[in-house]
């Protein structure tokens, strides 16, 4: 009985080291954040408009008066 107190006794701060969390050899940890500012080098702009008319001569001439306003507007 002895013998097995004796080994137990030896081998159990073994076994409380084998489960540790610490690593065995040292680490360095860095946390942090960044920000980055970039300046857009493209822009889309989308337009829609709508010309509903009775005959297709009249809508087209209608749709390049809004387009033309539109344009002279951007201006």
């Amino acid at each position: 009985m002895k013998l097995i107190t004796t080994i137990f006794l030896t081998l159990f701060p073994l076994i409380t080291f084998a489960n540790s969390s610490l690593a065995t050899n040292r680490q360095i940890a860095v946390q942090g954040t960044a920000e980055v500012l970039a300046n857009p080098d493209i822009a889309k702009i989308l337009f829609q408009i709508i010309s509903i008319k009775n005959e297709p001569l009249a809508a087209k001439n209608d749709l390049d008066n809004k387009v033309n306003l539109l344009i002279d507007g951007l201006n």
